[in-house]
């Protein structure tokens, strides 16, 4: 699915608390200090990985176990090489971490407004931006990522015989 239609996004859309069950611990069936959470929207382009988080003005990225800034935390870990990460800092003047397999960038505004951003690890934390920034930004972006494409091993797509009987 693709967010071409706010109709069938909104259609699409899934809860998941059923799948908490799955996090409890412990004999009692306690909960698992982690929860589920979700990026609002993810590029992929020639093996790197940006991930858009977008938040109401005013509103925090949740911390603590299961929120929102660890598992940012644990993307923003998966790391390429260093001269990967050299090289967009000097190209770009932008946070190194934009130059990483999966970048975070946050947008805070109201519906399709963006008011501030954060490329997610950046020391100086949101500054004030609009929708022509971001879009200056990710288009930076996505022309640094087409330019230097990860070498990634795949493993092969098979489609078998019960996932076509399902999905027709």
């Amino acid at each position: 699915m693709t967010l071409r239609s706010e109709e069938a996004h909104a259609h699409s859309f899934w809860g998941f608390t059923w799948l908490l069950k799955a996090l409890a611990v412990g004999e009692n069936g306690t909960a698992a200090p982690a929860a589920g959470s979700d990026i609002d929207y993810c590029i992929e382009r020639r093996g790197h990985l940006l991930f858009i988080e977008t938040k109401p003005p005013g509103v925090g990225v949740p911390g603590g176990a299961g929120g929102q800034a660890g598992m940012f935390d644990t993307l923003t870990a998966l790391r390429g090489t260093e001269d990967m990460h050299a090289a967009w800092t000097q190209a770009n003047k932008y946070n190194a971490l934009v130059a990483l397999p999966a970048t975070l960038l946050v947008l805070w505004g109201h519906k399709e407004k963006v008011e501030a951003l954060l490329w997610w690890g950046d020391p100086f934390g949101p500054r004030p931006a609009t929708n022509e920034e971001v879009i200056a930004q990710v288009r930076q972006w996505f022309a640094w990522a087409t330019s230097h494409p990860r070498k990634l091993t795949r493993p092969a797509r098979v489609q078998g015989p019960s996932e076509k009987r399902f999905w027709q």
